[in-house]
């Protein structure tokens, strides 16, 4: 990837929006006026769709791997929940917000497998 085409994705010359694209600038102006935007990616994280606010949903172009394919296997959704969104005493905010990140994760890949 060249540098132009970088600059290209980014429409930020001077820097002053670092490691945010120009759709994802957007996005977050829109989410900030009361809209609910959201970013789609396919094959891979586009500069131009990256954002401060807004989270980037990334779609293969070979499919999507539904979580747990196996039928017959122990069902993981009951014990990643229980496990996850458990606040303690020392909790920390990393495990927060992996675990936000991780919920949330799941509930879009469920989603877009029931879709397609």
């Amino acid at each position: 990837m060249t540098r132009q085409y970088e600059e290209v994705h980014k429409m930020d010359v001077y820097d002053e929006q670092t490691g945010r694209g120009v759709v994802g600038r957007m996005a977050d102006i829109l989410g900030k006026r009361g809209f609910l935007p959201g970013t789609v990616s396919v094959n891979g994280i586009a500069n131009a769709l990256v954002s401060g606010l807004i989270s980037l949903f990334v779609v293969d172009p070979t499919g999507l791997e539904k979580f747990n394919p196996i039928p017959w296997s122990v069902p993981l959704w009951d014990t990643i929940k229980q496990l996850n969104k458990v606040t303690k005493l020392g909790s920390n905010c990393f495990c927060e917000t992996w675990s936000d990140i991780l919920l949330k994760a799941l509930g879009e890949n469920r989603l877009v497998y029931d879709a397609l």
